[in-house]
């Protein structure tokens, strides 16, 4: 099955790219918070192993999610769209940062 990317906007991919990094950032963040209420008796080493291996997982995992598509279509010379894909989801992203501010901190 081809890949109709053509059928959608670059705004609608922006969206979701930026929804799926909103979305992963809400799982590790609840991770987290899990984490600091549970206790373990570990080791501060293997903690910090644990954290670092996350942030590089994480850097992998949003990179991918962040620049995945707009790499793969400047490879096939499509430098506006990816350009517009990239603009946009970072557009939608700092928009769900404000949203999410004034939901924290004014509501």
């Amino acid at each position: 099955m081809k890949f109709k990317l053509k059928k959608l906007s670059s705004s609608y991919v922006g969206l979701i790219q930026a929804l799926a990094v909103t979305l992963y950032v809400t799982l590790i963040s609840s991770f987290m918070n899990y984490m600091s209420q549970a206790s373990f008796e570990q080791s501060d080493f293997l903690i910090a192993v644990m954290m670092l291996s996350l942030l590089v997982f994480s850097v992998a995992l949003v990179g991918v999610l962040l620049f995945g598509l707009p790499i793969y279509l400047i490879i096939n010379k499509k430098i506006k769209q990816a350009l517009r894909i990239l603009g946009y989801t970072f557009l939608w992203l700092l928009l769900i940062i404000i949203l999410v501010i004034f939901v924290v901190f004014i509501v």
